[in-house]
């Protein structure tokens, strides 16, 4: 304290006022407004002897505190402080000092940084009526002062706070006089200032220099200050602020008010923080800290109090009206001000009515981000506090006093160890100069944790002060609030406290209920002894559980024990609630009338409030501790101890909320009008929520599961979960969801699962199927619209489960699905962009992702709901991984750099740079010391985590490193990469220990088994292979993936391996065995990433799909195996009677369909690579197939017998056809030739060479006596099927052709290339009769009409083109893909046209109009091929979604359709919409999984992800998949307006 005392000295030769103690309060130095608050605290000044001289008065800080005052500088002794360092915040001086009057201009500043520049221009050209010439007009009325003086100089024009006797009191002293104080400067200046100062005293020179310096501060801080202007702006005044968190506010109505010390209270702990605040090297943030009841609040209040006093000790106001530069937010969880949301926006809110500078750049930044005054705090530090502050630093003058923020009791909001973590890395890295924090908190240990590193001056501990000193503080206080108990009654209750405030504060309460004396002394006496004499609880050694007891005993007292019982419940069920509540909840909740609960609040006044907003709330939380207690503490409860048994209360609670539900939910509870729109669409549904859901029920279907988990089961309790699933769960999810209370009930659900597998196992079963139910519905789209609850969530659940047999006989109008369902999907999640990555946290509660579009987020794993995205990559995520605690994410991806994240914050915490291209893998060690990485560079990386140094790099892979793994141990890591090789490598020196070697394609993905005994690889080729970890030899190889495995893992057991792939597909397997367990189908894209949860229990998988799924490991059965193509169908047939298909695809088969059933007649599995062609013979009785194998194969379609296999082709066959008699066969290929082969034999015929690059396609001419062919050389070439020899060669394109037919009399050829450009030849001359130009891209396919006069075209411009093959003149151009056109084909009679393209649409033309006549939307990939049947009357599509569909190629029609129509007149609006009573009415499926009306917006259905794949659409009249198909039939009757019909609980 010596130095403290030394810099707050007051000269008591010169300076000191004799008439005031030598030992004096802080707040009764200087000079106070009249209406100043009473002061509370007390502060030991004591002088320091060793100053001296009339030329060195005593060093204060008024100026620096007040912001108004003029202060003319004296001989100041010179001051050092580390350069940089924040000024001191001193004591103002105990002197005398001259009033200083108020001088009204002064309020009219402008805030602009024009006005900083105009006064550093000192005035000259300044516009009339500016500020500045305002603040100019007093130079005229100091000049005769200086005159009379005797100075020489014109002081220059600036306006003067004070009189002419402020500068006759300056000059004054030089000539030795004293004078008050001068402002110590911020950041370096005031050495400088008090040089200036000494220099010209000593020289005795002009005065004028001193009056200017302190009036450029002067304007500089009333600029600061004015911030009366900018606080006014829309921004700022819409920013949430907590109504209690200023320590000025009135929080518990007009009665009860916060409170600072007691006089001559606490003087050695403020003292302590005084000194911090004064220490010119001191840390910015303080940390006052102490256990419940030991007064931290009030000492933080006096803290405010005493700054805020100082600075309205001045008697000058600026334009700000005043505004201290003290921001204070008081926080109680109790109140508003436990919010998280409310944090930052207050504080910052505050901050901005003391610095105008910084209200700018606030007002900025929330200008360009409306968003920040409700995201997370993490951004909101950022966004609003950091930047905006640093941001304002260079319009601030460097000699502005500091500003004290004031956060207490940080541990009651919720997010106060994350803005404390913020704050103290802000304040580390100097983001916050000028500003000091005080925090105040329960020693809580993450806290203490996080303040382990302060320095002692920076920290107080409530708990380290003596005992006997707080015992004194207790007295004085007791002394002042019960003046009339004698001082040895009050003696006894200062040591009874234990050191407690609280303990005296309740005493007080009870003896004074008012607080302001008028209880007769008597009473007071008697209730204060009636608290000492109290017996105390069995083995109790709290005084304050003893006086509880007491004040319990007195109120709530009755002669009838079943009254005072009565009194108790209430008591316990108020203490019991999970948040604070109404006298008219508690009333509702437990039947109890809402007088008795009022008396029983009333009586427990003393421990007990109604807050303004009804709401009920212990004056502290130790009141609640000491009654609702744990059974093992309670040895025996006698019938006047007022402890309970907590479980109890929490029994008793969840029977209050079950009634209360079941009274009050049923069936669209706010009366929502339609199933079409969407919750965000309906105005007033906040309003009907809040009328329809009282506080009351809103709080049962909230907390309801909560108090199941901590009750005492009973018989009645372990009947109530299955009541709750039969009875009221759809109603309880319906309320649920209208109140946007999905996170807080799904961990309910959660919870309540622990107690009940416990205690009621019989029932487990059923409440997982009702929490599977519910998170179906909570993470997926449906939850968007309440009455898709119905609709859509319980019509797509599984008929078989529990749920629906007890519901949907309810419901027996809801849409019916057709459909094999699985209960192994548990959630799906739908996120922004593709997904690349995912993990779990080591807790289970999280899931994190990384995506195509840069974003990490993370979501919760009960709801689905995203918790919070890190934003930092900029590109691709590929890589995301949890540390082993929980607390630390690494994300790696395409922008080079791997990033470290806080798990809680969200915030970066660093990033590691070194990799020279894309990081494609990332992972913690088992210890969370290190992190490795693999990247593009062909390098592993390993880092320092808390670090983030690079510690050693080890090569050896020749290709990029996909992933990358740490041991169990930590002692090796696992690589695998482009060079298909799988890497062990030590993780202490970096050494390679072997190379397994296996793969014959890219290693994507490796992993450790939990004891470090295996290794699992998954790579290009489609397999997974197992090692053994100490011997690299090869144990198994896991083959069913037909397509690239992209990640693989361990279950926790190590019992099973999950991977996921390109084909869409998770596969599980027996690690042991190596046999597939099961495969699960759900993904619509490329699955990235597979995970297990930490348990085993749930596997989580992210594709490209943009989605996130959630699997249950143990329940996932198998669902039967259905045949079909496993990827993408290239070419699809109909045979010439038209019974049957056949198909090519990507899996390398050739499926053989019933084109009535569906059935799968037979696969033809002899290519051992993509099958691009297919085509029947004329007679139906042969299938020839070419591939990416280079071979033909020939099949007998009625055996699948391979006939023969045509070699001789050196590169993918592109073009099979049958000759028109079914003898020969043509192919052409990426070889350059086109060769025919004899259908019978397989032998090679001839091989027609010419083109010089790829045959893209081949066709006979009619009479089968030429054939025809068009590739990458640009030309087009005519051949003698007979000789092989090239008639023509046909050049006109400039660019691939892609697309050659005959005409059908075989007199011309057509043709479409990559020239943008189709062209018509004359078959016998080879002339080009015609160019059809007016494609604007690539045409891809083309084809002639049946009777020769129309040539239709398809093409990279989304078009299809019909043309007049005589004239070549355009006929129609039909839009509507929006995307390339792959295939057009004319139907048999030549009056419709159809086309398949990249939009996944099949679309159907009427070839005279060019009408539109259907969309065919099924599709969920490109349509790659389209094909009418002999008849016409049925058109076959394959694509890269492995499916082929059949349609009705008739006009479809829908029936119900006047039952729609009848529905759809019920909405506004929809007569004129639907005024044509067409059958055209069709139904399209958005990638979202929603059915919409086409052409509208209205929401029919949304489907889960694993009911899309096989969705049967409209004119779908056959799906051919290995994916189970889905059918649809809704009630038209029973949708939109006419949804609430859907229910009739009658029929149960």
């Amino acid at each position: 304290m010596k130095q403290v005392r030394k810099f707050l000295h007051i000269d008591k030769k010169q300076n000191r006022n004799p008439n005031q103690p030598r030992k004096t309060r802080l707040l009764q130095l200087g000079h106070h407004s009249s209406n100043a608050t009473p002061r509370t605290s007390t502060a030991d000044l004591d002088h320091n002897e060793g100053v001296s001289s009339s030329n060195q008065p005593s060093l204060t800080v008024r100026a620096l505190l007040d912001a108004q005052a003029l202060l003319i500088a004296p001989v100041l002794p010179t001051a050092t402080r580390a350069s940089g360092t924040p000024p001191p915040i001193p004591q103002v001086s105990s002197m005398a000092t001259q009033p200083s009057p108020t001088h009204s201009d002064f309020d009219t500043f402008p805030t602009s940084n024009s006005m900083m520049s105009d006064m550093n221009r000192k005035g000259k050209g300044d516009a009339k009526g500016s500020g500045t010439n305002d603040y100019l007009k007093y130079g005229e009325n100091i000049q005769s002062v200086q005159a009379n003086s005797g100075i020489g100089q014109i002081i220059p024009n600036a306006q003067v706070m004070r009189t002419g006797e402020d500068i006759q009191s300056a000059q004054a002293n030089r000539a030795g006089q004293s004078i008050t104080s001068t402002p110590v400067m911020e950041r370096g200046s005031t050495r400088a200032f008090i040089n200036l100062m000494g220099a010209q005293q000593d020289a005795g020179g002009d005065i004028n220099n001193t009056i200017n310096v302190n009036l450029e501060f002067e304007k500089a801080l009333a600029i600061e200050r004015d911030t009366s202007k900018i606080c006014k702006n829309q921004a700022l005044q819409n920013l949430p602020v907590a109504s209690a968190a200023a320590y000025t506010s009135g929080i518990y109505g007009s009665d009860v008010v916060r409170r600072a010390c007691t006089k001559g209270t606490r003087t050695e702990v403020i003292e302590d923080i005084q000194c911090w605040l004064q220490s010119e090297n001191a840390a910015p943030v303080f940390w006052l800290t102490g256990a419940a009841g030991m007064g931290k609040t009030t000492i933080a209040m006096t803290i405010c109090e005493e700054l805020e006093d100082l600075f309205h000790s001045s008697s000058v106001t600026d334009g700000s009206g005043g505004q201290s530069p003290v921001v204070s937010f008081f926080a109680s969880r109790q109140l508003d001000s436990g919010k998280p949301q409310y944090l930052l926006p207050t504080i910052c809110r505050h901050l901005a009515n003391f610095s105008s500078s910084y209200a700018g750049q606030l007002v900025a930044a929330l200008d360009r981000d409306l968003r920040l005054a409700t995201a997370k705090l993490e951004k909101q530090f950022e966004e609003m506090l950091v930047k905006p502050w640093q941001a304002s630093s260079s319009e601030r003058a460097r000699d502005l006093p500091i500003c004290i923020v004031v956060v207490d009791a940080l541990d009651e909001n919720e997010k106060g160890f994350l803005f404390l973590k913020k704050l103290l890395g802000a304040v580390k890295d100097s983001r916050l100069d000028g500003l000091r924090f005080i925090v105040t908190s329960r020693t809580e240990p993450e806290i203490a944790k996080l303040c382990s590193s302060f320095e002692p001056n920076a920290v107080c501990r409530l708990q380290d002060v003596p005992t006997r000193k707080v015992e004194e503080d207790i007295l004085l206080y007791m002394e002042e609030a019960l003046p009339l108990i004698e001082q040895h009654t009050l003696k006894d209750i200062s040591e009874h406290a234990g050191g407690l405030f609280i303990y005296a504060a309740t005493v007080v309460k009870m003896a004074d209920p008012d607080g302001r004396g008028k209880t007769p002394k008597s009473i007071q006496e008697r209730v204060v002894q009636k608290l000492l004499n109290a017996s105390g609880l069995p083995q109790s050694n709290s005084q304050l559980e003893e006086l509880y007891t007491g004040i319990i005993q007195d109120a709530l007292h009755h002669c009838d024990n079943d009254i005072e019982q009565h009194y108790l419940n209430i008591l316990h069920m108020i203490l019991g609630a999970e948040c604070p509540i109404s006298i008219q909840v508690v009333s509702a909740l437990i039947k109890a009338d809402e007088e008795t609960v009022s008396f029983v609040v009333d009586q427990l006044h003393a421990v007990m409030y109604q807050a303004q907003d009804g709401t009920i709330h212990t004056y502290h939380a130790s009141f609640a501790d000491f009654i609702l207690c744990p059974k093992d503490s309670l040895a025996s409860i006698a019938r006047s101890d007022p402890r309970c048994d907590v479980s109890l209360v929490h029994t008793s609670l969840v029977q209050h909320c079950y009634e209360t539900m079941k009274a009050q939910l049923h069936f669209n509870i706010c009366g929502l009008e339609s199933s079409f729109i969407m919750d965000k669409d309906i105005p007033d549904l906040e309003t009907r929520v809040a009328d329809k859901i009282d506080l009351t029920l809103r709080y049962a279907v909230i907390y309801w599961t909560t108090h199941l988990e901590h009750s005492m089961p009973s018989d009645t309790l372990r009947n109530i979960p299955q009541s709750f699933v039969n009875d009221l769960l759809l109603f309880w999810l319906e309320a649920v969801n209208l109140l946007n209370a999905r996170i807080d009930a799904m961990h309910g659900l959660q919870l309540a699962q622990n107690w009940i597998d416990k205690h009621v196992e019989s029932s487990i079963h059923t409440w997982k199927d009702a929490v599977r139910f519910c998170r179906s519905f909570t993470s997926s789209e449906m939850c968007k619209s309440t009455p898709h609850l119905y609709v859509s969530a319980l019509s797509t659940w599984d008929p078989q489960s529990h749920v629906s047999r007890h519901w949907k006989p309810r419901f027996p109008n809801i849409p019916e699905v057709s459909a094999t369902h699985s209960s192994a999907i548990l959630m799906h999640i739908v996120t922004k962009s593709g997904v690349q990555c995912v993990a779990i946290s080591p807790n289970g509660g999280q899931i994190v992702s990384g995506g195509f579009d840069g974003s990490v987020c993370v979501w919760d794993a009960a709801s689905g709901e995203q918790l919070k995205e890190l934003t930092g990559h900029l590109g691709s995520v590929w890589s995301v991984a949890f540390s082993p605690k929980g607390d630390q994410i690494v994300s790696g991806g395409k922008d080079s750099s791997v990033h470290v994240w806080d798990a809680a914050s969200g915030e970066q915490l660093k990033e590691l740079t070194g990799n020279s291209g894309w990081v494609w893998s990332v992972a913690f060690s088992p210890k969370g010391d290190q992190i490795v990485s693999g990247g593009e560079d062909s390098s592993v990386r390993v880092w320092d985590a808390a670090s983030g140094e690079q510690l050693k790099e080890l090569t050896g892979h020749s290709g990029e490193v996909w992933s990358v793994a740490f041991s169990p141990k930590g002692d090796q890591i696992v690589s695998g990469g482009k060079d298909s090789s799988v890497r062990v490598w030590d993780a202490a020196s970096g050494e390679q220990l072997k190379e397994l070697t296996g793969h014959s394609g890219w290693v994507q993905s490796v992993a450790f088994s939990p004891k470090g005994d295996q290794i699992v690889s998954g790579g290009e080729d489609s397999s997974v292979h197992v090692w053994d970890a100490a011997s690299g030899e090869q144990l198994r190889e896991l083959t069913e993936h037909s397509g690239r495995v992209q990640s693989v893992a361990f279950s926790p057991k190590g019992d099973q391996i999950v991977s996921g792939g390109f084909d869409s597909s998770v596969h599980v397997w027996d690690a042991a065995s190596g046999e597939q367990l099961k495969e699960l189908t759900g993904h619509s894209g490329w699955v990235w990433s597979v995970a297990f949860s930490p348990k085993g229990d749930q596997i989580v998988s992210g594709g490209d799909d943009s989605s996130v799924c959630v699997w249950d490991a143990a329940s996932g059965e198998q669902l039967k195996e259905l045949t079909g193509h496993s990827g993408w169908v290239w070419s699809v047939a109909f045979s010439p009677k038209g019974d049957q298909i056949v198909s090519g695809g990507s899996d390398s088969s050739v499926c053989v369909w019933d084109a009535a059933s569906g059935e799968q007649l037979k696969e033809l599995t002899r290519h051992s690579g993509q099958v691009l062609s297919v085509a029947f013979s004329p007679k139906g009785d042969q299938i020839v197939s070419g591939g990416e194998d280079s071979s033909v194969h020939v099949w007998d379609a009625a055996s699948g017998e391979q006939l023969k296999e045509l070699t001789g082709h050196s590169g993918s066959v592109w073009s099979v056809a049958f000759s028109p008699k079914g003898d020969q066969i043509v192919s052409g290929g990426s070889d350059s030739s086109v060769r025919v082969w004899d259908a019978a034999s397989g032998e090679q015929l001839k091989e027609l060479t010419g083109h010089s690059r790829s045959v893209w396609s081949v066709a006979f001419s009619p009479k089968g006596d030429q054939i025809v062919s068009g590739g990458s050389d640009s030309s087009v070439r005519v051949w003698d099927a007979a000789s092989g020899e090239q008639l023509k060669k046909l050049t006109g394109h400039s660019g691939w052709v892609w697309s050659v037919a005959f005409s059908p009399k075989g007199d011309q050829i057509v043709s479409g290339g990559s020239d943008s450009s189709v062209h018509v030849w004359d078959a016998a001359s080879g002339e080009q009769l015609k160019e059809l130009t007016g494609h604007l891209g690539q045409v891809l396919s083309v084809a002639f009409s049946p009777k020769g006069d129309q040539i239709v075209s398809g093409g990279e411009d989304s078009s299809v083109r019909a043309w007049d093959a005589a004239s070549g003149e355009q006929l129609k151009e039909l839009t509507g893909h929006s995307g390339s056109v792959w295939f057009v084909a004319f139907s048999p009679k030549g009056d419709q046209i159809v086309s398949g393209g990249k939009d996944s649409s099949v679309r159907v033309w009427d070839a005279a109009s060019g009408e539109q006549l259907k969309e065919l939307t099924g599709h969920s990939g490109e349509v790659w091929s389209v094909a009418f049947s002999p008849k016409g009357d049925q058109i076959v599509s394959g694509g890269d979604n492995s499916f082929v569909r059949v349609w009705d190629a008739a006009n479809g029609e829908l029936t119900g359709h006047s039952d729609l129509v009848q529905s759809l007149e019920l909405l506004p609006k929809w007569n004129d919409m639907f005024t044509d009573t067409s059958d055209n009415l069709l139904w399209h499926l958005h990638s979202s999984g929603w059915l919409t009306l086409t052409g509208t917006s209205y929401h029919l259905i949304s489907l889960p992800t694993h009911l899309r794949k096989a969705l049967y659409t409209p004119y779908t009249k056959l799906i051919i998949s290995k994916h189970h198909p889905t059918q649809l039939s809704f009630k038209w009757n029973y949708l939109g307006r006419g949804w609430t019909d859907c229910y009739s609980p009658s029929c149960v």
